[in-house]
Formats: C-alpha cells, sequence, structure tokens
C-alpha cells in the first residue's frame, strides 16, 4: 500500500512562505529582530541577538531578548527601555522572519542537501525542497531538526496530517533537518477515508487510535486484524 504521509509532498508546500509569527518560538542568539520607537526617541533597526543573548538598542544600552518566546518580546523590549526612557517613547520588536537561510536536510529523503529558504519557513517546507521522505526507507513520524550538537526540535509529520497542526522552528543558517528510519507500521483497507499505511513509533497502539488515524466511514460495523509473523497469517 501507499504511505500515509507520501501526499505531502508533491512539490505543493515548496514555494509557500510561511505568515511567520509563531508566539511560543523562543527567541535564540543569532536571531535578528525588527525593532522600532517612536516618540522622544526615533529609532528603527534590524538588531541580531548578541552572544550573551541581549540586542543592542541606542540611547538604550543592551536588552537580554534569548529566552524569550516571541509572544512577550514586545512586553519585555518595553520593560527594558523603561529604565532609560519612563514614558512619551514607544517601541515595536518582532522577529525578523524573512531572514534568508540556508538548511541541511538529510536522512532518508530522496535528495539530502543544503537547501535556502527563509528562517520561518516550515519544517514541511524544506523537506519537500529535498523531494520529501523516502517512501521506502523514510519515516513520517520521526524528524529532527538540530543546531549544532543540539536537538532543538522532534517533529511528527502526522500531526499535521491528522489534526492540521504545522509544527514551525524558526531556522538559522547551518541548521539540519534529519529524518529518521521508518519505524513499525500496519495498514488499513475498507470502510475507511485513509486506506493507507500508517507508521507508529510506539511498539504497540489501540485499535481506536489506529482507527482515529485511518477516518472510519459510517457504515463500518466490523474489524478483523490480520497479523504476519514470518511466513504465517493470523
Amino acid at each position: 500500500g501507499r504511505m500515509f504521509g507520501s501526499q505531502l509532498f508533491g512539490g505543493t508546500f515548496r514555494g509557500t512562505l510561511n505568515q511567520g509569527f509563531n508566539a511560543d518560538y523562543v527567541i535564540a542568539i543569532g536571531d535578528r529582530l525588527q525593532v522600532r520607537l517612536w516618540g522622544a526617541f526615533n529609532y528603527e533597526g534590524n538588531l541580531m541577538v548578541d552572544p550573551q543573548g541581549n540586542v543592542y538598542i541606542p540611547n538604550v544600552g543592551p536588552v537580554a531578548v534569548a529566552g524569550v518566546k516571541s509572544g512577550d518580546l514586545n512586553s519585555i523590549m518595553e520593560r527594558g527601555i523603561r529604565k532609560t526612557f519612563k514614558s512619551n517613547t514607544s517601541i515595536y520588536a518582532a522577529l525578523d522572519a524573512s531572514q534568508p537561510v540556508k538548511v541541511y536536510v538529510t536522512g532518508n529523503v530522496r535528495q539530502p542537501g543544503l537547501y535556502g529558504g527563509v528562517s520561518s519557513d516550515s519544517p514541511i517546507s524544506y523537506i519537500d525542497k529535498a523531494g520529501g521522505v523516502d517512501q521506502e526507507r523514510g519515516s513520517y513520524v520521526d524528524v529532527v531538526i538540530k543546531r549544532g550538537t543540539q536537538i532543538r526540535k522532534q517533529i511528527n509529520l502526522y500531526n499535521f496530517l491528522i489534526d492540521g497542526t504545522l509544527e514551525l522552528a524558526q531556522f538559522q543558517d547551518g541548521d539540519v533537518i534529519v529524518v529518521g528510519s521508518r519505524k513499525q507500521s500496519f495498514s488499513v483497507s475498507g470502510e475507511v477515508y485513509n486506506a493507507y499505511d500508517f507508521e507508529f513509533s510506539e511498539p504497540s497502539i489501540p485499535l481506536q487510535k489506529a482507527l482515529a488515524m485511518a477516518k472510519v466511514k459510517s457504515g463500518a460495523t466490523h474489524v478483523s486484524i490480520v497479523r504476519r509473523q514470518g511466513n504465517e497469517r493470523r
């Protein structure tokens, strides 16, 4: 049968830009922020988070932002400038989501290599550029994003296919996406909307969960389970 997930990679994601705002993204060293101040003091700039985890704002000095969630950035920066400007200066700060980056895509993909995009592109779009997950050997539930030796994120592509949750990562130059090897799989046929082979990472999963992935049609009444062990079918 066909692996559930292979339908993701027909080139449709390759050219799509992400909306770029991910409130849960945690600001890291090397990220770029767009900063604007107006009122008693006007300033506009694109600032990089330095190795100490700060951005340096003229007339204000360093403001610590590493480890801050993107959604909290404005209030943290606001607090930072209040030490200098007690009132009548406003600040707007946002992660620069359009920063061009090159990301390595490796592991079980069709065309491993270095691919260009912008920092807010989704992991799916980079995997799509690399020809998608290898349908014979690749995993849809074990995708890892690394920065150096550090694992920044583990992604299960089924979260997007089944629940529509698109996981975002905010890439930097030189980040690596590694697509793991296929885990266990089961195949569903008959009265279901998703008649595919499915992958799962646990040693076993409950029937309800398997059927939820396959999306059973309302007329279905019975289920039979066939298990192959060696040449035997049970």
